[in-house]
């Protein structure tokens, strides 16, 4: 790898490119980290730009979706603080029209967080099926897109608040993964991770990463910042913060990790299918919210 190229900084001081991004999942461990984060030039971007500059080698340390870095070689996950999820969240459903075993197609949400490396291990691993999943070119928010609609799949994986708002009663089968995951692995699951090139010298980065999300914990402002992001009352977003999202890396976090990186390798003796984009444009009839 290269060596880093400063970002910003003074002369003749070397400091770590840090890239994370930010949503209502990662608010709780990068909310402030600007102020408190002073071993690194930290620069936010959206995950697509994050997993670009990653891909090309130019940062350091990196926020990730826990599935996306497994799959990495070249970087190593820091004793920091990760997002984990216990139990149900309603962050990452499958809604479907048919039952279970009948799922052949599954179009995925265009924000999708890397839990499409979750369904897929889980249906392969639970209902021991493996549909095909299709990404859409558009965002699947259930207020345009007619999810009842005859568009060519059985079922859907949405993420954050456009899982949050369907009605799970309209469909014949629905699935909170963060559960599945849970109900399967009697384990927390991993869903961000901070990763670090495996040459970088941390110095106190760590520390100052696990700052920040202690200065977090259970702050209204991250839980009403959320809430403006997923379109619930702050009182409902603290309720997810308190009984599903953890921003703690302890032995759990990292048990789960390595069970999931087992799972993940395990359930891909058979491939997965190829991964293919949807690009039809959006029906204007909401169903189910």
């Amino acid at each position: 790898m290269r060596t880093p190229v400063p970002i910003g900084s003074k002369p003749g001081t070397m400091k770590l490119r840090l890239v994370y991004f930010d949503d209502l999942t990662t608010l709780p461990v990068v909310h402030d980290l600007d102020k408190v984060v002073k071993s690194a030039n930290a620069r936010r971007m959206t995950l697509p730009e994050v997993r670009k500059t990653v891909a090309a080698d130019e940062c350091d340390i990196a926020l990730l979706p826990a599935p996306e870095a497994l799959r990495l070689p070249s970087v190593s996950v820091i004793p920091c603080s990760a997002v984990s999820l216990l139990g149900p969240s309603r962050l990452f459903m499958i809604f479907s029209k048919v039952v279970p075993t009948e799922i052949s197609r599954v179009l995925v949400d265009q924000e999708d967080y890397g839990t499409t490396l979750l369904a897929q291990t889980l249906f392969a691993r639970k209902m021991m099926i493996r549909p095909e999943f299709v990404r859409s070119s558009h965002p699947l928010d259930p207020q345009t897109y007619d999810l009842s609609g005859k568009d060519g799949f059985d079922a859907y994986l949405l993420s954050g608040k456009h899982a949050m708002v369907v009605r799970k009663e309209v469909f014949t089968f629905t699935w909170d993964l963060t559960m599945a995951w849970y109900e399967y692995a009697k384990l927390p699951y991993v869903l961000h991770c901070w990763v670090a090139r495996k040459s970088a010298n941390l110095l106190r980065l760590d520390k100052e990463i696990g700052d920040v999300a202690r200065r977090n914990e259970g702050s209204s402002d991250v839980a009403s910042r959320s809430a403006d992001r997923a379109g619930v009352s702050s009182s409902g977003m603290r309720t997810i913060y308190e009984r599903a999202i953890r921003t703690t890396f302890d032995g759990n976090t990292v048990t789960s990790l390595r069970r999931f990186s087992q799972e993940l390798q395990q359930a891909r003796i058979v491939a997965f299918p190829q991964m293919t984009v949807y690009t039809e444009s959006s029906v204007r009839r909401p169903v189910g919210i």
